[in-house]
Formats: structure tokens, C-alpha cells, sequence
């Protein structure tokens, strides 16, 4: 924040660019879920049926818990992008503010520290959220 009023803007700038970025990731990331959920289901259909040739107890055992683990795995990754497409929805506002500040700032050529700070504020809450949301959705891969 010990930026002049002119650096304001660029550094508006970067963070509008980065926030942008992050939302366009966590969209693409959003729609693989699904994807990613239904082949973790093939997976498991695929070792039912290899358990249910075999019947040796512990082939058939271990085929059938890897079986569960990955309709587990599954419904987490659905789960998991699910909310990161809530995240993006109700993160979107806070972008199109950013965005309105500093194109009203790229016209002035300047921004006050108050205006600034705000910004800021909505950019990191938003991204922070975001980054969360990729994490977990991570997590469930």
C-alpha cells in the first residue's frame, strides 16, 4: 500500500490479471470434475466385474475394496467440483468490480489509497476462496 497513486493502478492491474487467470483455470478445473468422477466409475464397474471372475477370496476382496474406493473417490470429485463451480458464481461480482474500479481508475490515471485497499480486499477474498476450492478439488484426484 506505500505504492503512489499512479502504481495503484498497475498494481490494480496485475491483480485483475491474476484473479482473471485463476477464474479461468478454476472453470476448466470445474468442468473436468465431472469427467474425471464418471472414469473413476468405469474403474470401479471394471473391478466388480474382475471381482465377481474371480473367486479366489483374496483377488476378489481386494478388487472389491478398490472398487468402493474409487465410487468414493467418485462422488468426491463431483462433490469437490461442484463447489468450486459455486465458488466461481459467487466470486464473479467481486472480478466485475475489480474490473469497473479499474477501468473508472485507468481513465482518472489515478487511484486513492481507499479505492485501493478495497480492490485489493475483493481481489485477495475472492482468489483466496478460489484457491481453496482448486485445492480440495485437488485433493479428491
Amino acid at each position: 500500500l506505500k505504492h503512489t497513486k499512479e502504481g495503484h493502478v498497475e498494481a490494480l492491474a496485475r491483480a485483475q490479471a491474476a484473479g482473471e487467470e485463476l477464474f479461468r483455470l478454476s472453470t476448466e478445473m470445474a468442468a473436468l470434475g465431472p469427467q474425471l468422477s464418471e472414469a473413476a466409475m468405469e474403474v470401479a464397474e471394471c473391478s466388480l466385474e474382475f471381482a465377481a471372475r474371480f473367486s479366489a477370496v483374496p483377488a476378489s476382496m481386494l478388487l472389491t475394496d478398490v472398487a468402493l474406493s474409487c465410487t468414493f473417490e467418485a462422488s468426491r470429485m463431483k462433490h469437490a467440483a461442484s463447489q468450486l463451480q459455486d465458488v466461481r458464481r459467487d466470486t464473479e461480482p467481486s472480478l466485475q468490480t475489480l474490473k469497473t474500479n479499474l477501468g473508472i481508475s485507468k481513465i482518472l490515471g489515478t487511484m486513492d489509497t481507499e479505492t485501493f485497499k478495497l480492490s485489493l480486499g475483493l481481489v485477495g477474498k475472492a482468489s483466496s476462496r478460489m484457491l481453496a476450492s482448486v485445492r480440495q478439488l485437488g485433493s479428491a484426484l
